[in-house]
């Protein structure tokens, strides 16, 4: 499999591509972004904080999709890029 993924093999965003980036280089460079080190510790509800969105509007949003893996796709594919 090609896809580097952010947490679950099921992400529908990857963060990168292993035919084309060494994974420890990928790993690096989403290392430093807030995102993901909120990710990393286990808090997806926290991890659009620093580009506006709060926990509160993560958790009303998992509930409306009744999954955090669906809330992380679905922000992840807001903030594509980030």
């Amino acid at each position: 499999m090609w896809q580097i993924n952010p947490c679950c093999p099921g992400t529908k965003y990857p963060i990168g591509d292993a035919r084309k980036e060494k994974v420890a280089e990928v790993l690096a460079r989403v290392s430093k972004m807030e995102v993901f080190q909120r990710l990393n510790e286990g808090d997806p509800w926290r991890m659009g904080e620093s580009l506006g969105v709060t926990e509160e509007a993560a958790r009303a949003r998992t509930r409306e999709l009744e999954n955090v893996c669906l809330y992380c796709d679905a922000f992840l594919g807001a903030f594509a890029g980030v």
